[in-house]
């Protein structure tokens, strides 16, 4: 610390309480609630600094680009040689002078790594910097993205920002609503009122009644979109009522469906199920099902796979 530095009140304690708790192992969670002004993010970058002299590697997450932005000038006033890095689109190409999402070699669909520009491109920099620190500043979206869409898809000894040994969450009152913001649909006011006018038509003349999950035309969907996705090594999932139904899960485990959302109530019987289905046999089985032209037709051969195997009765 500069000479002229002082500790705000709480501080040091602060760091030393959070220090004793990741040795202890008692806790996976530390929750730090201080006023605005308290030195939040400091308590957070001196525990980080004192875990990385312990051969402990992490991350300090920020909730947004101005948050980081302010992380970013401490790193410099404390000397801290810490990577930063953001979004691609907060960075631009050096090669056509666009974002970094829209730079040449996006556009042409080449391996960054064997672009000339590479080493000189402040994206690629500033990404390669953060990975190889012992502590790391991202934001959440980047973060999240990095989590739950890149890593799964890499080898993990090829992740570029893997599981790390600690995590510090500033701001973390506002996680819930990130998440929301990142992963959930948006709709213009136009385009709720379309679906709206939808909802009333199908209720109006009962649509339901005339909808199965099962017909023919919904199980050649799923598995064509299904298929499409794990062509492309793309995440996919089925969630819903459908997810849990036991009819139907022969049907997922054949087509290697990635992720099934179902209610908590459902998943023991769900996962012994899963245990007890041969993915070879279940494969075979799809093949029959799009095969068939009856939703009937479907049920009843579903339903006969599983009794078979004294899955159902």
């Amino acid at each position: 610390m500069p000479e002229e530095f002082q500790w705000r009140k709480g501080q040091k304690e602060a760091i030393e309480q959070i220090v004793e708790a990741y040795h202890s192992k008692q806790y996976n969670t530390v929750i730090l609630d201080a006023p605005v002004g308290s030195g939040k993010s400091l308590i957070a970058m001196c525990s980080s600094w004192i875990l990385n002299q312990e051969g402990h590697k992490g991350y300090v997450l920020s909730s947004e680009i101005s948050l980081q932005d302010q992380y970013e000038k401490d790193l410099h006033e404390f000397r801290l040689d810490w990577g930063s890095i953001k979004g691609l689109d907060n960075y631009e190409c050096i090669d056509n002078f666009e974002k970094t999402s829209m730079g040449t070699c996006k556009i042409m669909g080449k391996e960054a790594r064997k672009m000339p520009c590479y080493s000189e491109c402040p994206y690629y920099v500033a990404r390669d910097k953060a990975s190889s620190s012992h502590t790391s500043m991202l934001n959440y979206a980047y973060w999240l993205a990095m989590m739950n869409e890149v890593n799964p898809r890499m080898d993990e000894a090829k992740q570029i920002f893997p599981k790390r040994d600690f995590t510090f969450c500033d701001e973390a009152h506002k996680i819930l609503d990130i998440i929301q913001s990142t992963y959930s649909p948006k709709f213009s006011e136009k385009q709720a009122e379309r679906i709206e006018r939808l909802v009333e038509f199908f209720e109006v003349h009962k649509m339901g009644d005339y909808y199965d999950e099962f017909h023919p035309a919904v199980m050649r969907s799923i598995a064509h979109i299904i298929k499409k996705a794990r062509k492309k090594e793309k995440l996919n999932g089925i969630c819903g009522e459908f997810a849990g139904n036991r009819l139907a899960l022969p049907f997922f485990i054949g087509l290697k469906v990635g992720e099934l959302s179902m209610t908590p109530a459902s998943v023991p019987q769900i996962k012994n199920m899963i245990r007890q289905i041969d993915s070879r046999d279940a494969e075979n089985l799809v093949n029959e099902i799009l095969r068939i032209p009856t939703t009937e037709g479907i049920k009843s051969r579903l339903s006969q796979f599983l009794t078979e195997r004294d899955l159902i009765k």
